[in-house]
């Protein structure tokens, strides 16, 4: 027996013993069994398994049975690779569906060494014992309950307010509103959002054989982020854990910033001659200076170029990362997370950053990238995100 059949079979039999199997005799009967036929190349079929099974204990129906069966042990693993035991094994155990022409067969995936340039990126993720989840935005509207309408400002934005602070702060910062009868309301979730939440949570499905949940930033406070590896959406204007991350005293050293009080508007701080050379090509509509900072402006109908920023960093709270994916765009971060979950775009990346793919990811970096809108409207899907500039802090 090879040196990973020995750590497989102590992982079976640390799952064996887990709560939700030692209640579960057929479900424990049944991993065993696809254990026995661990090595068969193509896996074994449902009939000779339930027959295999089954053959001791009369059954009706064998084979509806034991596909209830494959159902439920799907859900007893996926639950055991989340548990806090199953984050500290080097190995996670799954049970995929089986493929027309093919049986059913574990799959073993080492959670210390992910395939991949994705899996290079994304295995800070899955060190330790904290889980990774997913925080996505959810923008403060104002409805206008009379005239049937909805309105958006984007310099107003609270978690969770009383209509009167709500109100107070928008009367405030837009005087023309007064006469308004507005009420605060959280209606959407923005789409590139939603889209690049699941992009993430497919790779680490398919990729890293564990379920990662998604959660609602303005529902959430910092103790996600000190007991969790957050992978964090939006920009923070609106996702307010990403904007208690920025403003804290590790972020201070950053380059690439987003304006707060300025819609559309990222900032590179002592911008280097490489950045310089790559942003003096787009057009004057994108760029300006201010002293020692470069203001990079989005331009979001067809055609225009916007930014995002993504940052990575070491968890302020301990053990494990964080990462941000960032802009005021929301096709810009559906687009950036697509590359992230992609190894050939992400290869793409990695040229354009000249870093040497033998190399392990930095543990607190931020990459700076500009993204074409289409070409038709500024509703349709955005290009290939391209990089601008790359900066590595210490930690």
């Amino acid at each position: 027996m090879g040196k990973e059949d020995k750590e497989w079979k102590a992982l079976i039999e640390k799952i064996l013993h887990s709560e939700d199997f030692v209640r579960a005799e057929t479900c424990s009967d049944l991993l065993r069994l696809l254990f026995e036929h661990k090595n068969d190349r193509g896996g074994v079929d449902g009939k000779t398994l339930a027959e295999e099974l089954y053959k001791k204990k009369k059954h009706n129906d064998p084979e509806r049975a034991f596909r209830v069966l494959c159902i439920d042990l799907r859900k007893n693993l996926w639950r055991y690779s989340g548990s806090k035991e199953g984050q500290e094994q080097k190995w996670s155990c799954l049970l995929p569906d089986a493929v027309s022409g093919q049986g059913y067969k574990l799959r073993f995936i080492d959670q210390w060494d992910l395939p991949g340039l994705t899996g290079a990126f994304w295995q800070a993720h899955r060190q330790g014992s904290k889980s990774p989840i997913v925080a996505y935005s959810e923008p403060l509207f104002f409805r206008d309950r009379g005239g049937n309408r909805v309105f958006r400002w984007f310099d107003v934005n609270f978690d969770d307010p009383a209509r009167e602070l709500a109100m107070k702060t928008l009367h405030e910062k837009h005087p023309e509103t007064k006469n308004e009868d507005l009420h605060p309301s959280y209606l959407y979730v923005l789409s590139g959002e939603i889209n690049a939440r699941q992009y993430i949570r497919e790779w680490f499905e398919d990729v890293a054989g564990i379920s990662v949940p998604a959660l609602n930033s303005r529902r959430s406070n910092s103790t996600i982020i000190s007991s969790t590896c957050p992978i964090l959406l939006g920009n923070p204007q609106v996702n307010s854990l990403m904007r208690h991350l920025l403003q804290s005293a590790e972020c201070k050293q950053l380059s690439y910033r987003f304006d707060n009080h300025r819609f559309g508007v990222t900032c590179v701080v002592d911008a280097n001659d490489h950045e310089k050379k790559a942003l003096g090509q787009l057009p004057d509509i994108n760029v300006h200076r201010e002293s020692e900072v470069l203001e990079l402006l989005d331009n979001a109908e067809a055609e225009g170029y916007v930014f995002g920023v993504v940052t990575r960093m070491p968890n302020p709270y301990g053990e494990g990362a964080v990462t941000m994916i960032s802009s005021h765009n929301t096709r810009v971060v559906e687009q950036i997370a697509r590359t992230l979950t992609d190894d050939r775009r992400l290869g793409r990346v990695a040229l354009e950053a000249e870093w040497p793919m033998e190399k392990p990811v930095p543990r607190f970096f931020q990459g700076l990238f500009k993204v074409r809108m289409g070409p038709v409207n500024i509703d349709a899907e955005a290009r290939e995100p391209e990089l601008v500039g790359a900066r590595i802090y210490l930690k």
